[in-house]
């Protein structure tokens, strides 16, 4: 998942130059042919590692070396940690008597095209390489890691699920070219603007989790509501439990038509599909699109076909209850509403953790409701309060250092960093054996 959040991105990458700086432009474009040549692939680690730090470290992000310099911002081969290891590079800030280092940076050969992938006899990844040499490095805050081709930039106290990442051979392109300068650049690494715009896009996060919250909290207490009165036979917790699995089948549908497992905008023409020969509630293609969700349904809406595949989990199974409801043209607008958030790219999943982490807070209290009035006075102070949820920081160190260790550990006691490199054919050679109705085994 990207470091930055894409608003923040987006604000860099619109003001950048329609061309590379002409200084920049030649190192770029000769270092993105020898990647589309293979010839970078031909060299070693150590054979490159020169050409990479004095062109792209020193020549495009502006770090300086020793070279008789009261001060400088690049240390090669720096020892660090008790065992004295030393990381192939350091950015900081460094002087003869002192160091601070700002970023380990870790560099391996093109020929190790997965910086995630265990190292034949080394039983770590790249990047976990990179990252010890963090821990070891008092007051680190960035690891950087590298083959010549990928460059990726992690955040320490945001774990490795989160990073951004170049292809140095798209950095011809003036906002991938933009994107990298901006974040890597000495005077912004090092400066505390890279630091800057992260935090930023952590309050863009928060923002956009309280509004997206605040819509949804706003649509259960109107439902809610409103089947209350439509439903007077149905107690609180009843109309509560109704309610709660309407608003996560659209907070399921709203997130998949973004993320390609269902088609797009299906809320947007769900809500406005009608035949003006036999007009029904909008209900009631919301419970045709759960129906379809369910089972699985090829639909012609509007000219265009729509083929909707089955997730029979459980979650849209046909309910009698919920078919039987009342459910306005207004609700149902507010359905759509939610659909309109961008579920890809600005409503990441841990976004959707804090929404469901505090709808179950929720949940609990209103539960807890000794009759409707009591109920109803707890449904309208929860829609003051914000969305309070584990940081994220605190849940990544507590995944680290307990079940993460421990799968670590297991990994090296079953000798997964002994394991040969699978090749593109060792990949192809990988059979799916499916077990069909009636056709025994099918081998694919």
């Amino acid at each position: 998942m990207p470091l930055f959040h894409p608003r923040i991105i987006s604000r860099i990458t619109e003001n950048a130059p329609e061309e590379l700086p002409e200084e920049h432009a030649e190192v770029i474009q000769n270092w993105a042919a020898t990647i589309e040549s293979r010839a970078i692939h031909r060299q070693s680690e150590v054979a490159v590692h020169g050409h990479f730090t004095q062109r792209i470290l020193i020549g495009v992000l502006g770090y300086t070396g020793f070279d008789d310099r009261e001060e400088w911002t690049l240390q090669p081969e720096c020892s660090v940690g008790v065992d004295r290891k030393a990381v192939d590079v350091a950015l900081g800030h460094f002087t003869d008597d002192e160091r601070h280092i700002v970023a380990p940076f870790e560099l391996k050969s093109a020929r190790l095209r997965d910086l995630d992938a265990i190292m034949p006899g080394r039983n770590k990844t790249p990047v976990q390489q990179a990252w010890e040499y963090a821990m070891d490095a008092p007051g680190a805050r960035w690891v950087l890691v590298s083959n010549y081709v990928e460059v990726r930039l992690y955040a320490v106290g945001y774990g490795r699920a989160l990073y951004e990442s170049w292809n140095l051979q798209e950095l011809t392109d003036p906002k991938e070219y933009a994107r990298f300068h901006t974040l890597l650049c000495a005077a912004n690494l090092l400066g505390g603007h890279t630091l800057q715009l992260l935090q930023e896009s952590e309050a863009v996060q928060e923002e956009i989790t309280n509004a997206l919250y605040g819509d949804y909290r706003q649509v259960r207490v109107t439902l809610f509501r409103q089947l209350r009165e439509a439903h007077p036979d149905k107690t609180p917790r009843q109309i509560l439990r109704l309610a709660q699995t309407i608003l996560d089948r659209i907070i399921f549908v709203a997130f998949a038509e973004d993320t390609g497992l269902l088609p797009p905008n299906v809320l947007e023409q769900t809500f406005t599909q009608h035949n003006p020969f036999a007009p029904v509630p909008v209900w009631q293609n919301f419970l045709g699109l759960f129906r379809a969700i369910d089972e699985g349904q090829i639909l012609e809406v509007g000219g265009a076909r729509i083929e909707i595949p089955a997730y029979n989990g459980g979650l849209f199974r046909q309910s009698q209850e919920i078919a039987e409801l009342q459910v306005s043209d207004e609700i149902c607008e507010a359905f759509r509403a939610i659909g309109r958030y961008e579920f890809k790219t600005e409503v990441s999943v841990e976004v959707l953790g804090h929404i469901l982490e505090q709808s179950i807070t929720d949940l609990e209290e209103l539960s807890a409701a000794e009759d409707y009035e009591d109920f109803d006075q707890r449904l309208s102070r929860r829609r003051t309060e914000g969305v309070y949820y584990t940081p994220a920081f605190v849940t990544r160190y507590m995944i680290e250092q307990t079940l993460g260790e421990v799968l670590e550990n297991k990994k090296q006691e079953l000798g997964q960093g002994e394991l040969p490199e699978l090749t593109d054919d060792d990949y192809a050679s990988i059979q799916f054996i499916q077990r069909g109705k009636n056709k025994g085994q099918v081998r694919y």
